[in-house]
């Protein structure tokens, strides 16, 4: 007993460290509420001064979903969204604090 409290105090902190190196990662569902397909994407750090590469691995119909990987490494939560649109529509979101809320959804204005 005395050896396993031991473990656990001798490895504890190195656990906690590996999920918060984890959390500093987001899964974020994408939902393509519009009538177009939405062709391009790019979420970049909200203190960044380019929109970055297309983070879709195929476009997304309309009315359908995808999970974006953000992993990026970095602790922030406040992200700029940039999405292109079949019909060259263009919506950008600014601030969008990700860690609140896992899902974003585009919709026709």
């Amino acid at each position: 007993m005395r050896n396993d409290l031991a473990t656990f105090f001798l490895f504890a902190p190195l656990a906690l460290t590996a999920g918060h190196l984890k959390a500093a990662d987001l899964e974020l569902n994408v939902l393509n509420a519009t009538t177009e397909r939405l062709m391009f994407l790019n979420i970049v750090p909200a203190s960044s001064k380019s929109w970055g590469q297309d983070l879709l691995p195929e476009p997304i119909d309309a009315f359908q979903y995808t999970d974006i990987n953000l992993t990026d490494g970095k602790s922030i939560c406040t992200y700029h969204l940039r999405a292109e649109f079949s019909d060259w529509e263009v919506i950008e979101d600014y601030n969008v604090n990700l860690c609140h809320d896992h899902h974003y959804t585009f919709e026709d204005y």
